[in-house]
């Protein structure tokens, strides 16, 4: 299985329509999943990603995904 850091590159480099695909991580202040479109993201490094949101920029480490969907359908998950 790929790492999360080679399917984020994989999608952020090769894919042509990057709006299929959405991110869940874990939330740490409410505990609980989250999506965001991938195209939402800004930035993505070895670590973390930096998210737009509406009252500012936020990194997320990428330990904290759980699950990548193309099109709605899970094609990455971390238990």
């Amino acid at each position: 299985m790929e790492t999360i850091v080679e399917l984020m590159n994989k999608i952020k480099w090769k894919e042509e329509d990057k709006s299929k695909f959405k991110i869940a991580y874990l939330d740490r202040f409410k505990d609980e999943l989250q999506e965001i479109k991938f195209l939402d993201i800004k930035e993505i490094n070895k670590f973390s990603m930096i998210i737009a949101m509406d009252f500012g920029d936020v990194e997320i480490p990428l330990h904290r995904i759980r699950k990548v969907y193309r099109d709605n359908v899970c094609i990455w998950k971390r238990d």
